[in-house]
């Protein structure tokens, strides 16, 4: 029997967004439609609240931070896709997000591997942007470009800097969008239909800035309720720095967001269309996630700064298995983004890696007695004042371990940086708004005392850089 797999996941989309887990809004049609007939995970925990932490858990089933990892991947670790590609699987992955590029090994085990933010030639628009800022660093002007600008990634900080200098009207997004994920993917497909096949479909929209079409902005806005005085491009240009917007923007914020899903959902349906005319949906298994949610001011922040609350940490999962298995199905246990890699390998019938963190969730979905799946949630990152670790700064010396330990009812935060705790009773502050570390209950002080004899070890895990490298260095035998 053929076995199809088709991974989507879609950045900074929160759980709330979709029919399935309590959404009023029908935002989300076509991913409301396949929840009807899908395993639905109320409870799907990432392994970190960014880009980097959150994948390298997804592709490796370790939580990296837990061993003084972040970025790139490893070249000791084989990724989920690796053993899958050894396998003879046909294998393909497209995505236009800059942390998940080759740069950062995200390449490894798949035969093709579009990444739709490297431009394919040296275009007249790549020379002009960079002879601009050779001009500009000339003139003292101080532009922000990472390495990424040489390995043909324009860095969209230093995009709408040129902008601002030149002050054109245009409005763009640095990612490829969904159209053009959902065009490169048939592409593939046309050619590999008829095969076993594992393709990742990586989707920004949803990711700012938030720039929808006229249409579709106009259609959210309608069941806001909400009337935007404003002529619409003007309000965006004038918003789209985050730091410019306060709680009193959530309107428009969310408007905005809800505009991007729709805009993606559409051409998810897309894609689930085209496999219903080469008549594989059926027998398709297909994924849908996030790699971490979006703060729109539960805790006075937007966007997916390094902090551990709901609101980035709990993502929608939903599970689309073949048609004699097709059913609809809300499982309540918790679980983890590391569980993804077991489970993708266990549906081709590949058996993990004992190295791996996470569990298959088959044994879960078919109801099997011998599931066994750990009480606790762990996601971590690092932290510097208010930067997130962005995964190209080699030396973690001046970053701190930002973790939390998470059961069904209860949450334990650790920040290194200010050392410091935080205890929420997530059953009666699902919100996390009170922080009861220091209460004095029985109760409290029991589930603390289990909740930091639980993190402990993953503390004492933590090594640095320097540390390994000085390991290194005291365990060589020279030999005369």
């Amino acid at each position: 029997m053929q076995k199809k797999v088709i991974l989507i996941t879609i950045d900074c989309l929160r759980s709330d967004r979709l029919e399935i887990y309590g959404c009023k809004r029908n935002i989300a049609p076509n991913l409301n439609k396949l929840s009807k007939n899908s395993i639905i995970f109320n409870t799907a925990i990432s392994n970190g609240p960014n880009t980097p932490s959150s994948f390298y858990a997804m592709f490796t089933s370790e939580v990296p931070t837990l061993k003084g990892r972040y970025a790139p991947l490893s070249d000791r670790l084989e990724t989920f896709i690796e053993i899958i590609k050894k396998n003879k699987i046909k294998t393909c992955g497209i995505h236009s997000n800059p942390h998940l590029g080759k740069y950062f090994n995200y390449h490894r085990g798949f035969d093709k591997f579009v990444d739709l933010m490297i431009r394919k030639e040296e275009s007249f628009k790549r020379r002009f942007f960079k002879k601009l800022n050779f001009l500009l660093n000339k003139l003292k002007i101080t532009i922000f470009i990472d390495k990424f600008l040489s390995s043909e990634v324009l860095n969209f900080k230093f995009k709408t800097k040129v902008n601002t200098l030149l002050k054109t009207k245009e409005f763009f997004s640095p990612y490829a969008d969904a159209k053009a994920i959902v065009s490169e993917a048939i592409n593939w497909l046309n050619k590999n239909y008829r095969s076993n096949f594992f393709l990742w479909l990586h989707f920004m929209d949803v990711h700012g800035p938030l720039i929808p079409t006229k249409t579709n902005f106009k259609k959210v806005a309608k069941s806001y309720n909400y009337k935007l005085n404003k002529p619409f491009l003007s309000y965006i240009k004038t918003n789209l720095d985050e730091r410019n917007l306060s709680k009193k923007d959530l309107p428009i914020v969310s408007i905005l967001y809800d505009a991007e899903i729709l805009y993606c959902d559409y051409y998810i349906g897309f894609l689930f269309n085209y496999l219903k005319n080469k008549k594989i949906y059926n027998d398709t298994n297909i994924i849908i996630t996030s790699d971490h949610g979006e703060a729109l001011w539960e805790h006075n922040f937007t966007g997916h700064y390094p902090y551990l609350y709901d609101e980035l940490l709990r993502v929608p999962l939903i599970i689309k298995l073949p048609l004699s298995n097709s059913l609809n199905k809300l499982i309540n246990t918790q679980v983890e983004l590391i569980d993804l890699a077991p489970t993708i390998l266990d549906i081709y019938g590949i058996p993990k890696l004992k190295r791996f963190m996470g569990t298959s969730l088959i044994p879960l979905i078919n109801g099997k007695d011998n599931f066994n799946h750990p009480e606790f949630a762990i996601s971590a990152t690092y932290k510097n004042k208010n930067r997130s670790f962005h995964g190209l700064i080699k030396n973690l010396d001046d970053w701190k371990l930002l973790i939390s330990i998470r059961s069904k009812f209860w949450k334990l935060i650790f920040s290194e940086q200010r050392n410091k705790f935080e205890l929420f009773n997530l059953k009666k502050d699902p919100k996390e708004r009170k922080n009861i570390y220091d209460n004095k209950n029985e109760l409290i002080l029991t589930i603390k005392s289990k909740l930091i004899k639980k993190i402990k070890p993953f503390l004492k895990r933590r090594i640095t850089e320097k540390e390994k490298i000085k390991e290194s260095i005291e365990n060589i035998e020279i030999k005369f």
